[in-house]
Formats: structure tokens, C-alpha cells, sequence
């Protein structure tokens, strides 16, 4: 997927994304205001091991690791002893508050501890950061003095032993003995040192300081901890921006259902010949493109498309078309009707053929009663076995029951069969020979026949019935066609071997300019109030236009054929039927159709007079 697919995917998703982003800013919003805000206050202390300043006596020797002894200061910041000691300090402050609130944390680049306490209350943090540095310098004093008093005593124990020891010693120097003598002066030099060391240490006590001391005392923070309620905000809206567009992704991989025409093309690698926006007002089903906004969008995407698939018959003229799709709710019955309608404004005599045995649709456009002859009457004539020619008995009784079905539209040179009612064998009846001589006989009288067939996937009656046809046009449908689906039933009508022509997008969504038509609705509304052209109905002349229009070359078939979707000799136009010059041809050809009462739309139940098949009455042109 490139930068451009993932756009999408998040623009099909932005409710989702949107809702996600406004749940988290909420949530941390929430949040944010429910917890209770707390204050962090920091002391820093900077630790004096064998300061010089506190001792008169030297220092004592042999190794010192100061690392060690800076973890070690850090244990006893936060021990039982100095949180007793700090709270001892702070009145209504209880140790294990002290033990819960304070954390201490060593600088490895120097000997200072940063000592924080955190506290609902800005002032009382800052009071018990300040108390446990104090506390902890003031058990750092007493241990010491402590230590040292203990040092003295000892001493003076032994200065008290000695001093009993000189005055016997004294007593005995009388004799004048020289051993004595020299005992007596190492006994004094003994107490004199003795009595020196008992002093210093006294000293070495009362200069005690805790070997610390605060350089940076704790202040009441202004600000409590944590983010503000903007930036919790901030911060939610963006945790549920990446976990919505997350879901946006995760949930479009999984979503086989086709949004796009890329996505149509690249699936089936087959063309899309029209893309078929969204119209409100063609909701009703008895409403035609060409009648509610002849100049609007829908209308126009069916010109494409009658544009388009005449150009595949350039080669080959193209005079049946099956439409399908792949399965229900996809708009086939719709396409096939506005595609049968926009051929027969062009002037090319079209019948629309109701092959949905099953679940016709086609008669709602038409307000058709349901009790009318339709195909199914056709294909249960019984047909002659043999083994050339059909018996003309036969070829008679298809073409009597045939001129019944047909039933003639409110658009000039539009007629409809009917399906009739609904056979138990749909797929075996639109597969006879007998649905093969319909189509022959209905092109002899008809320039293109349009069958609406059911779709693929659910059964299987559309490619039974698409080699007999010939030319099939696949219609999908943006956000309701899946992929699997429109799979299946690519491959699937390829296998009949039948022509494929392209697929009809309809709902397309906007792009590639199937959104708009070209033109105003005041032009839309005098073209709708003008009569529609007469083709066919006056000796067989076809009346030329009277605004030009763009032309596609017409095929002849031994020099006598209906009017196809291309015609090389004459000139029919996209939007009508216009006559050609007569440098090309001669101005006075003639189309030998037969004489056809067009009605508009009649109502449920009413009667309609039977269209006419001659036999003879294929089109030939004027020497």
C-alpha cells in the first residue's frame, strides 16, 4: 500500500478515528481531574566523608571506597531510624508517612544526594524533604559523638588502671632501683599519650557536624507533579489518534468489501466502462435517469457506458448484452434498464428482456402488471425436433407468444419482456434452444437486446444463459461488492467463454468524474419538455435530428442488418440519430421496421396493445 491507499483507508475510517481521538482526550481529561494532584520537593545534601574540619585527630588510614560509602548514605536516608527522626520534627507526621513519602537518589558525578518527598500538601513536602536531610545529619552527629564518647571511656578506663599502676610505681622508686625507675618512665609516657588521644577525641565530639550538609534546602513547589490538564488532554486525543487509526487499518484488512475503481480494476483486471454515482432522486423505482435529470450525472454515466460498449462493437457488432452481477442488491436490474434506455434515446430500437426468472425486478421500472405474458410463456412452447430447420408451426407459435410478451415504455424505441411467472427450473429453461430462438427472433426486430439475468455467486442461471448471449457486462458495487465475490463471478462468467465487455461501478463514490453532469438544470428542463425523436414509425424513414452530435461507424451484414451499436455506413450518433451527408450515402436510406404502437407507462393491470414481429422485417437499406 503507498501513501495515497492509506489516506483512504483512514478517510473511510475517520468516524472511527474521529470518535477514538475525542474518547481519549476525554478519558484523560476525566482523568486528570479525578486524581489528586500531589508536590515533589527536593533537598540537596552534599556528603563529607573525614572532613578535617570536624576532627583534630588525623584521619585514620588503609583504603576508602567512596562509591560504597555514598550508597550506603543513600540506604540510611530512607531507613526506620531517620523517618523516625524527621517526623520526630514535624508535627502530625507519622514515620511510616515519612518512609512512603521520601526517596533519595545519589549523583554519580559527585557526593551529592537529591532527597525528594512527595506529598498531597506543597508545603508539608518541602517540610519533610528539609526534616530527613536535618534528621539525617543530626543521627549522622550523634552516631559519631556517640562513637567518640565510647573511644574516650575506654581510654579513660585504661588512663584510670594506669594511674593506679604509677602510684605504686612512684612508691617503689624510692629504693632507688633502676628497673623501677625505667618502668615509671614508660608508665608516664604511656599516660600522657593516652590522656592526649582521651582529649582529642573529646574534641574530635563536640566538632561534629554529621559529616553533611544541606546546599540547596527544599522550597513548596508552585506546580503539582504530573502533566496539566491541557497537556493529559493533548496527550489522550493522540494515544486515541494511534490506537483509532490502528483500528482503522487492522479493520480495512479485514474489510474484502471494494471502495474504489483501482481496486475494482486491479481485482478483475477487467475495464470499467462507467462509473455510476449516488442519485436521491432516482430512489423510487418507476423513476428513469433520462426522465428525472436527463442532464445529470446517472444520466450521463449510462451515455458512457452506451459509448463505450459501442465502441467494442466497432469490429463486431454488439446485439445482446446479459447484465449481472455478482450477488443481490448490487443494482443490475437498475443498470440494465437505464443502459436499455439510454441505447433507445440514441434511436437504436431496444428491448429489455427480464431473464431473473427467479426474482424479477424489471416490471417495478415499467409498472407492468404481473399477470402479463413474459418469457417463461415464450419458453414453454414446445419446440420442434429436427435436424435442420424448426418446423415453421413452431418458429409461429414462439413468435405469436412472443408478440404478447412484448410490451412497449414510455421511451420512444423501448420495449420490455416480462419474466413471467416464476419457473421451478429457471437455469435449464434459459439454457434450451428455445431461449436461443427468442434471442434470434428478438434481434431480427431489434437493433441490441438487454437481458437483466440473476446473479452469479447465488445461482446459477446468468452463465448458463451468457454463451447463448454472447456479450456480458459485470456490474459491481462500491461498499457492497467484496472481493471474494466479484472473484468468483469474474471467473466464473470467464469460464462460459462468453465475451466479458466490462464493468458498470454503481454507487461510485466521487472520482474520475462521475459526480457531476455537464450542463445546467434549465437546459436539463427543455430537454426533458422535447418530444422525443420518431424512429421507424413513419415508412420506415428515420428522421435526422436537429442538433448534431458526435458519430461511430455502422457494420452491414450482407448488406442488410439491423441497426447495431456501430455502423460504419450511415451515422448514428451518442445522443440521436442524425442523417448522414450525401457524399457517403444516399439521403433517402430506409429501414424497413415494423409498425410499433408506443404507450407510456400504464399502470398495474391495464392493457397493452401486443407488439407486431414480422418475420420478414429485418432493416435493409436504399441501394
Amino acid at each position: 500500500m503507498d501513501l495515497r491507499q492509506y489516506l483512504q483507508v483512514f478517510w473511510r475510517r475517520k468516524v472511527v478515528i474521529a470518535s477514538t481521538i475525542l474518547l481519549g482526550a476525554v478519558v484523560a481529561g476525566l482523568f486528570q481531574q479525578t486524581v489528586r494532584p500531589t508536590f515533589s520537593a527536593t533537598t540537596e545534601l552534599l556528603l563529607l566523608p573525614r572532613d578535617p574540619s570536624e576532627r583534630v585527630s588525623e584521619s585514620p588510614g588503609g583504603p576508602f571506597d567512596l562509591q560504597r560509602y555514598v550508597s550506603a548514605q543513600v540506604s540510611v536516608l530512607q531507613s526506620r531510624e531517620t523517618a523516625q527522626v524527621a517526623a520526630a520534627m514535624l508535627p502530625g507526621v507519622e514515620p511510616e508517612q515519612v518512609l512512603a513519602a521520601v526517596t533519595a537518589k545519589e549523583d554519580a558525578a559527585s557526593d551529592i544526594v537529591f532527597v525528594t518527598a512527595t506529598d498531597p500538601s506543597a508545603q508539608r513536602a518541602a517540610q519533610i524533604a528539609n526534616a530527613v536531610a536535618e534528621g539525617y545529619i543530626a543521627t549522622r552527629r550523634e552516631s559519631d559523638v556517640q562513637s567518640l564518647r565510647n573511644a574516650a571511656q575506654e581510654i579513660g578506663i585504661q588512663l584510670d588502671a594506669l594511674s593506679v599502676r604509677l602510684d605504686e610505681l612512684r612508691r617503689q622508686a624510692a629504693t632507688q632501683d633502676a628497673a623501677v625507675a625505667a618502668d615509671l618512665e614508660a608508665a608516664n609516657l604511656q599516660f600522657t599519650s593516652l590522656y592526649g588521644r582521651q582529649q582529642d577525641l573529646l574534641i574530635d565530639s563536640t566538632l561534629k557536624r554529621g559529616e553533611a550538609r544541606v546546599i540547596e534546602p527544599a522550597i513548596p513547589p508552585l506546580t503539582p507533579d504530573g502533566t496539566s490538564l491541557p497537556v493529559a488532554i493533548a496527550l489522550g486525543a493522540l494515544l486515541g489518534a494511534m490506537v483509532g487509526l490502528a483500528f482503522a487499518y487492522v479493520r480495512d484488512q479485514f474489510d474484502d468489501r471494494l471502495r474504489s475503481t483501482e481496486e475494482v480494476e486491479q481485482l478483475t483486471g477487467l475495464p470499467v466502462l462507467t462509473e455510476i454515482p449516488v442519485d436521491a432522486r432516482l430512489s423510487d423505482r418507476d423513476v428513469l435517469a433520462s426522465d428525472a435529470a436527463p442532464m445529470g450525472a446517472v444520466a450521463e454515466a449510462f451515455r458512457s457506458l452506451r459509448t463505450g460498449v459501442s465502441f467494442l462493437g466497432v469490429d463486431e457488432p454488439i446485439r445482446r448484452v446479459l447484465v449481472t452481477s455478482a450477488v443481490p442488491g448490487e443494482g443490475k436490474t437498475f443498470v440494465a434498464t437505464h443502459f436499455a434506455a439510454a441505447c433507445a434515446q440514441a434511436g437504436f430500437r431496444t428491448v429489455l428482456v427480464s431473464a431473473d426468472l427467479r426474482r424479477p425486478r424489471l416490471e417495478s421500472y415499467f409498472h407492468l402488471d404481473e399477470a402479463l405474458p413474459g418469457l417463461t410463456h415464450v419458453l414453454s412452447v414446445p419446440r420442434a425436433v429436427a435436424a435442420a430447420d424448426a418446423e415453421p408451426a413452431s418458429v409461429d407459435q414462439v413468435r405469436t407468444a412472443l408478440e404478447r410478451a412484448i410490451q412497449p415504455t414510455g421511451t420512444a424505441d423501448l420495449f420490455v419482456v416480462p419474466s413471467g411467472p416464476c419457473p421451478p427450473n429457471p437455469a435449464e429453461m434459459l439454457a434450451s434452444p428455445r431461449m436461443a430462438d427468442i434471442l434470434l427472433l428478438l434481434e431480427q426486430s431489434f437493433d441490441l437486446v438487454v437481458l437483466d439475468t440473476s446473479p452469479v455467486v447465488p445461482v446459477a442461471d446468468a452463465l448458463a444463459l451468457a454463451p447463448t448471449v454472447g456479450n456480458v457486462l459485470l456490474v459491481t458495487s462500491h461498499r457492497t461488492s467484496r472481493r471474494r465475490e466479484v472473484q468468483y463471478m469474474t471467473r466464473a462468467v470467464g469460464r462460459t467463454n462468453a465475451r466479458v465487455l466490462g464493468l458498470a461501478v454503481n454507487r461510485a463514490s466521487k472520482g474520475r468524474g462521475a459526480t457531476k453532469g455537464y450542463g445546467t438544470e434549465a437546459v436539463a428542463h427543455v430537454e426533458a419538455e422535447a418530444p422525443a425523436p420518431q424512429l421507424g414509425l413513419q415508412d420506415g424513414q428515420r428522421q435526422p435530428a436537429a442538433e448534431p452530435a458526435r458519430s461511430v461507424p455502422r457494420v452491414a451484414e450482407n448488406g442488410s442488418s439491423a441497426a447495431s451499436l456501430s455502423d460504419p455506413e450511415g451515422l448514428v450518433v451518442v445522443g440521436r440519430h442524425v442523417a448522414p451527408s450525401t457524399d457517403s450515402l444516399n439521403t433517402q436510406s430506409q429501414v424497413g421496421w415494423p409498425a410499433v404502437p408506443v404507450q407510456k407507462h400504464k399502470p398495474r393491470g391495464a392493457t397493452i396493445e401486443a407488439t407486431q414481429l414480422d418475420p420478414q422485417a429485418r432493416p435493409t437499406r436504399a441501394p
